[in-house]
């Protein structure tokens, strides 16, 4: 890979390091994991998953304070959901014995 030019990353420096490059551009960033399964078995709900301000630190990420990173640019960690059409059916206990009283 050749160097990253002023240019094509307005937050990096020219660099030919693989690690350097890692740096700059994982230096304080919002990271997002995967949303879960929806709240709701049927009908609509509510998916959700985690959001945090990081940095990198050798090849692991680091959580930072939430002031390091732009809250402009920060990702949803919630959205709406809509799984199947929920569809009902008749339940029904069983028939009782007649009992009848005679005065």
């Amino acid at each position: 890979m050749g160097p990253i030019l002023q240019a094509e990353c307005s937050s990096c420096h020219p660099t030919n390091s693989v690690e350097d490059l890692k740096h700059s551009i994982l230096s304080h960033i919002n990271f997002i994991m995967v949303y879960v399964q929806c709240s709701a078995k049927c009908g609509s709900g509510i998916q959700q998953r985690d959001v945090f301000c990081g940095q990198a630190s050798g090849n692991d990420v680091v959580t930072v304070s939430d002031s390091e990173c732009d809250d402009h640019h920060r990702p949803a960690s919630n959205q709406n959901c809509t799984t199947t059409q929920c569809s009902g059916v008749w339940l029904a206990g069983p028939f009782g014995k007649v009992v009848l009283f005679f005065s």
